[in-house]
């Protein structure tokens, strides 16, 4: 097999169903130069069965049968790439036909090794397109919204140079405190275009947001003390936001804070997505078994 150009990450812990369409999605690519990296983290679903029954040269699938959370797999992924560019991607997620190609371009565009992503389509559990989601690179305390974590991609040197902290402090949000961290000395850059299809609406899981904005509590503390008040205010609204996003949990409304936090879809954009997952459906994956165990759930800051 020739070196790939871009080496597609893809961790998983019991994703369920949706491995199998996050897979077909990277089979239904018009670039074709990937290898993708299947790492599991201690599934016990059946998502590892899948993995292995698919008979591709492009797919390695990668177990030790222990758990080590998801920032050790992913400066794992880091290491084990072939490829000089590494994609991230969640196995809960689909990239759109043309993420690779698109996004390959775009980063290719810049003179020095950047980190890139790109806009997305907001979906539902059931696959179906709830809105557009767009994000922009930002310095300091807010860099930790520089992008939608499965959308980067950056040169695969950059991934083992700027390793996730493995601090369990920053669980569930690793990508917040290396955004953070780098933001002042590695170029950001979006591209705007949707390129993913990022699965958040009706499967919101509240300890798992919870968990996250700890995370980004302690981020402040650590990194962001200075100054004082700023700080303190920080907190604050990062604890309001836990209390206000757990009350409407509590009634049943999550779903309605995770559709308001994506534009209505225009016309020619819900056109793209349709047809980008119509492609996606209709890919076939060399001996493929059936879809696994249940769905995930998903919180985030």
């Amino acid at each position: 097999m020739p070196e790939p150009v871009i080496s597609v990450g893809i961790p998983f812990r019991n994703p369920g169903p949706y491995l199998e369409r996050a897979v077909r999605s990277v089979f239904a690519q018009t670039f074709a130069d990937w290898e993708l990296i299947l790492l599991d983290d201690g599934s016990s679903d059946g998502a590892l069965e899948f993995a292995r029954s698919i008979r591709e040269r492009r797919v390695r699938v990668v177990s030790d049968g222990e758990h080590h959370g998801l920032a050790r797999r992913l400066n794992q992924l880091a290491t084990m790439a072939l490829a000089p560019y590494l994609a991230r991607m969640d196995a809960d997620d689909l990239m759109h036909p043309e993420r690779l190609a698109v996004q390959l371009e775009f980063l290719r565009g810049f003179p020095v090794a950047t980190v890139t992503g790109t806009c997305a389509y907001a979906i539902d559990a059931q696959d179906l397109p709830t809105g557009f989601k767009r994000t922009m690179p930002r310095l300091g305390y807010q860099a930790k919204r520089s992008f939608l974590h499965p959308s980067v991609m950056a040169p695969t040197r950059w991934f083992r140079d700027h390793p996730y902290s493995e601090d369990p402090a920053f669980r569930r949000c690793e990508d917040a405190e290396l955004w953070t961290r780098c933001a002042a000395s590695t170029p950001f850059a979006v591209c705007d275009r949707a390129l993913m299809y990022y699965r958040e609406v009706g499967v919101f899981s509240f300890p798992n947001y919870r968990t996250t904005q700890a995370g980004v509590a302690e981020l402040v503390r650590r990194r962001f003390p200075r100054p004082w008040p700023t700080a303190w205010l920080r907190l604050l609204i990062l604890q309001a936001k836990t209390w206000c996003i757990g009350s409407l949990d509590a009634i049943g409304a999550a779903d309605w804070w995770t559709r308001s936090r994506s534009q209505p879809l225009t016309a020619m954009q819900r056109r793209d997505a349709d047809e980008g997952l119509e492609r996606i459906r209709s890919t076939s994956m060399p001996r493929a078994a059936s879809e696994p165990g249940s769905a995930p759930h998903r919180g985030s800051a």
